[in-house]
């Protein structure tokens, strides 16, 4: 192995392997997009190959074998690639890279200890029926939106390492800046199974002045970055080309329709910098992978908390000088399905009916603020400064912060419930601590939960301070409960 896992993917091995020792051996690793779910799955291939046993990366796409042949060449992994006249054939190879494509129009397969399913959330027949035929084998999916109607069925266990946050705060991927400047009218679309008609919703989308709303406002907001356009159809993708390049800007659009060298030719010139805009429906949705791109187009509204997560991941990875992701959110889809860094559902559908349960309060959505339009949700605009007046009952407004009155949230550490400035001063000597141990300010953010039970606020500007030997104490604490739950011994398994 030519790499070093980072300590978060070391941490997803461990829960991947204690599930499996636990006895569920259709595991799903979600974690989002950057985080390294194939550099994971690179790990526990060589560690399967190292035991004498073979193991099979499924992609989704025909398109993305290369892809995941370039990652397990780069990791120093011998491999083979089942493909019609793919130049890397070798079935003799323990290690193999499949498109279920391809596996779908072959009867005879090798036998397989590993089986590894990419975009799990995208589960095709020929998956389900290779999953039967195999079903006392390990089966690992690997997803950063796992949450498909009835994938419970087929997996038993979702492990998540972290959340899309911590991945932010660890500087593993950029923060998002959206913006709500425009969207269609939706009243009239109907929902079929879940999701808007096609043909109603390009109808809605694909009207002269919300094309061009989406030029002027990339215009003002987009900073003329690398932008992937995401669109309801090719002719409304097409539409968008049109519009951009009447502007004098270069813009192109893909779609699966193409030739493959037509399709790689135009992404190439993107990636170059030739285009300076790529337009697609669902191509580039999807398993895409350009972290250059640092300004998404959101122009197809949905009701698909997948579909969302997965386009907004596609501009939060890291690149050279890349601060942020920019989002132009002409869809409505961030106030209607909220941020990539809300709370993620954390269990898999396993297709059953859910029994009635009593209304929960409903977190609050992104609004876009009237004078920027950048999305937000607390009164004031972080962007602008605009203040809207609103009442909320049980709701206090404080600078930057919503604070719930009915209720005071204990620390699961000490059983205490902290004020305010007791939260803060603890806050405070973590900061301390970790600007004397070379650490991150995320350290010190997620440390302050684990001792007083809720984030810090984040727009609070607070100072570092000399830690007290109490909270020295209480780290130390937590440090040694970390450890044991790591050294905990470890049974057999496959991987």
């Amino acid at each position: 192995m030519k790499y070093q896992l980072r300590t978060i993917q070391e941490k997803a091995v461990d829960m991947i392997r204690e599930e499996i020792r636990k006895g569920n051996k259709a595991v799903i690793l979600q974690a989002s997009c950057g985080f390294g779910k194939t550099m994971v799955a690179s790990y526990l291939m060589e560690s399967v190959l190292r035991k004498g046993k073979k193991a099979i990366f499924i992609c989704d796409r025909i398109t993305l074998i290369d892809q995941c042949a370039k990652r397990l060449h780069d990791d120093g992994i011998d491999f083979g690639v089942i493909q019609a006249d793919h130049p890397l054939t070798n079935y003799d190879k323990p290690i193999q890279i499949a498109s279920i494509q391809t596996l779908q129009s072959r009867k005879h397969l090798p036998d397989f200890d590993l089986w590894i399913i990419d975009e799990c959330h995208v589960l095709f027949k020929a998956h389900i029926e290779l999953m039967k035929r195999n079903n006392n084998r390990v089966w690992l999916g690997l997803s950063a939106s796992p949450w498909a109607k009835g994938l419970g069925k087929y997996f038993n266990s979702l492990v998540i390492p972290c959340t899309t946050q911590e991945l932010i705060d660890d500087g593993l991927l950029v923060p998002l800046t959206i913006y709500g400047p425009s969207k269609p009218d939706l009243s009239k679309v109907r929902v079929v199974a879940g999701e808007y008609k096609d043909d109603d919703l390009a109808e809605a989308t694909n009207t002269k002045k919300l094309v061009g709303d989406i030029v002027e406002h990339w215009l003002n907001l987009g900073e003329r970055r690398p932008t992937m356009a995401f669109a309801v159809n090719i002719a409304h993708s097409l539409a968008i080309v049109e519009a951009f390049q009447r502007y004098g800007i270069s813009a192109a659009h893909v779609d699966g329709y193409m030739e493959s060298d037509q399709k790689k030719d135009l992404i190439d010139d993107f990636k170059s910098g030739r285009y300076t805009i790529l337009s697609s429906v669902d191509l580039i949705s999807r398993g895409f992978d350009f972290p250059g791109a640092s300004c998404g187009i959101m122009a197809r509204p949905t009701k698909s908390l997948m579909l969302h997560i997965q386009q907004l991941g596609r501009l939060m990875r890291t690149f050279d000088g890349k601060q942020d992701g920019i989002i132009l959110d002409h869809s409505g889809n961030c106030e209607r399905l909220g941020f990539p860094t809300d709370d993620m559902p954390t269990e898999l559908d396993d297709g059953r009916k859910k029994e009635s349960v009593a209304p929960k309060r409903e977190p609050s959505l992104p609004k876009p603020c009237p004078v920027c339009h950048y999305l937000k949700i607390t009164p004031k605009c972080p962007k602008c400064g605009h203040a809207t007046v609103t009442y909320a009952k049980d709701i206090e407004h404080v600078e930057g912060d919503l604070v719930l009155l009915n209720g005071k949230v204990k620390s699961p550490l000490t059983g205490k419930a902290y004020t305010t400035t007791e939260k803060e001063s603890i806050f405070a000597q973590l900061l301390g601590y970790a600007k004397a141990k070379g650490y991150k300010d995320g350290w010190a953010y997620h440390k302050a939960r684990q001792i007083t039970g809720t984030y810090p606020a984040r727009s609070k500007q607070v100072r570092p301070a000399e830690p007290t030997p109490e909270i020295l104490a209480k780290i130390t604490h937590l440090n040694i409960k970390r450890r044991y739950q790591l050294d905990k011994e470890q049974s057999q398994c496959l991987i």
